[in-house]
C-alpha cells in the first residue's frame, strides 16, 4: 500500500518538528533556582594583632568585610568590621542605640529581605566585643547572619563563629547565590530531591533515557 504522506508533506513536518522541540523545551525546562555555596576555609582575627584581615566570601577578589582590632570608646578590646561597600551588613542586635553590634541567630533563622529589611546593621563598621560577654554575641560558638552584594545586588548568609576572650574566628559560611533571596541559618544545601525535580513537565527536560532513569529509582525505592 503506497504511504499516504508524500515527500511534500514530509518536508512539511520536518520544517515543523524544530519548533515544536523548543516549544517544549521553553515550557519543561525553567530556569534554574539559585544554590546554596558553602565555603569551608577557616580564619581567625587575634586580639592585639595590628594586621588587617580581608574577608572575600565568595572569592571574586573584592572585598566585602574587613577586620582590625582596636578598643572601643569604653575601653574595651574589640574586633571591627569594615563593611566592602555601603550595602553590606550583618544582622543586627537591638534598636538603632545598638546598630553597629551583630547578633546571634538561631538555627534556621531566615536571612533575607522581607524579615531583615530594617535589621541589617546600618553603620559603616561592626563592632565584635571581644573582653567581655555582651548581649549580642556570648563566648563561644554561634551562627551570624549578613548580607553582600555581587555585581551590585544584594546575597544573604550566614557565618559559623566562635567568639572568644582572644579572637574570633570564622569556621565556615555559605551563601545564597541568588539575590534577594533568603537562606536559613546554618543550611549548607538547596538541591532539591530527584522524586520532587523529576515530576509533572519536568521529566520532558529529562529526555527518554533520563524519564527511563528516574523510573527505575523510583522502582528500587
Amino acid at each position: 500500500m503506497k504511504s499516504r504522506h508524500t515527500p511534500a508533506a514530509a518536508a512539511q513536518f520536518a520544517r515543523r518538528l524544530p519548533r515544536y522541540a523548543v516549544a517544549a523545551a521553553a515550557v519543561a525546562a525553567p530556569a534554574l533556582p539559585g544554590a546554596i555555596v558553602h565555603v569551608t576555609n577557616s580564619f581567625s582575627v587575634p586580639v592585639g594583632n595590628p594586621g588587617v584581615h580581608v574577608w572575600d566570601i565568595n572569592g571574586d577578589s573584592t572585598t566585602d568585610f574587613t577586620f582590625d582590632n582596636t578598643l572601643t570608646g569604653e575601653g574595651r578590646a574589640g574586633i571591627y568590621a569594615h563593611r566592602g561597600a555601603a550595602a553590606d551588613g550583618w544582622v543586627k542586635f537591638g534598636s538603632t542605640s545598638n546598630q553597629n553590634r551583630p547578633r546571634q541567630v538561631p538555627a534556621s533563622f531566615s536571612i533575607g529581605p522581607a524579615r531583615l529589611a530594617s535589621s541589617i546593621q546600618n553603620s559603616a563598621v561592626a563592632l565584635f566585643t571581644i573582653s567581655h560577654n555582651h548581649l549580642n554575641l556570648a563566648f563561644g560558638d554561634q551562627l551570624v547572619g549578613f548580607t553582600f552584594t555581587i555585581s551590585g545586588q544584594q546575597n544573604y548568609g550566614w557565618a559559623n563563629i566562635t567568639l572568644g576572650p582572644n579572637s574570633l574566628t570564622f569556621h565556615d559560611w555559605a551563601y545564597e547565590s541568588s539575590p534577594d533571596t533568603a537562606i536559613p541559618a546554618g543550611a549548607t544545601s538547596s538541591v532539591p530531591e530527584p522524586a520532587q525535580a523529576a515530576t509533572g513537565l519536568g521529566l520532558l527536560a529529562l529526555g527518554a533515557a533520563g524519564v527511563a532513569r528516574f523510573k527505575r529509582q523510583r522502582a528500587a525505592k
